[in-house]
């Protein structure tokens, strides 16, 4: 079986940091030495190695952050947008640091916990290849979905929820046809639009079109002027 070397890399990661966990554990419990008993050498050696322990527990723990500024990232169930700046706010007497992120539509900007981008699920901006496979999802045709609303108001709630561009232009296609052939409820009409946007901010941002230029991207994919 051959193994990706990206899993080779985070295996090794997640050992390395076990070990400099458990060695610089030892390092941070030389704070209870009686340092009249050891040489200057020494104690400067020990100085060196807990500012090190430190740097590199801070890291780990989500010191350093995954996303820069300037950087194109997606926020599930908002959208798409550019990372302009890193703040620390205090809330409620816990300090954290957050990503302030500027949406491309409607000039909004949101505030981002750094040590829950994984959780949130935060991810890069689609390249221009995916982009290509979301037109090709919206020329489709219209995937069965469930007769009863409740039901299918879930099922498209969850794949809207996933963050997945490309489930969120299914959902975007099926609606619109739906819309077309039968109407929609005002629930319904309101989700469209929420996925409508998302779609377009991520499309704006990976590509030269203005949010009206997208729009009538979508609009003629699906076969609507």
């Amino acid at each position: 079986m051959i193994i990706g070397s990206d899993f080779i890399i985070l295996i090794g990661t997640s050992v390395c940091q076990i070990f400099l966990r458990i060695y610089f554990w030892k390092i941070k419990n030389l704070e209870t030495v009686d340092k009249g008993n050891i040489s200057m050498v020494k104690y400067k050696l020990y100085n060196l190695w807990l500012l090190l322990y430190n740097i590199i527990d801070s890291s780990m723990m989500g010191g350093c952050t995954m996303f820069n500024i300037g950087d194109k990232v997606v926020y599930p169930m908002h959208g798409a947008g550019v990372i302009e700046g890193i703040e620390e706010k205090e809330i409620l007497g816990e300090k954290r640091k957050y990503y302030v992120m500027k949406m491309p539509i409607g000039d909004m900007k949101v505030m981002i916990p750094v040590d829950n981008v994984e959780e949130i699920g935060i991810r890069e901006i689609i390249d221009n290849e995916d982009m290509e496979k979301v037109l090709d999802i919206l020329k489709g045709d219209q995937t069965k979905m469930p007769q009863n609303w409740n039901r299918r108001y879930r099922l498209n709630m969850e794949k809207i929820k996933s963050g997945d561009i490309f489930e969120i232009a299914a959902v975007v296609r099926n609606l619109m046809i739906r819309d077309a052939e039968k109407g929609l409820s005002t629930g319904e009409r309101k989700m469209l639009n929420s996925a409508k946007q998302m779609l377009i901010s991520e499309i704006v941002l990976a590509s030269n079109y203005d949010p009206e230029e997208t729009e009538r991207l979508i609009d003629d994919a699906v076969n609507f002027v």
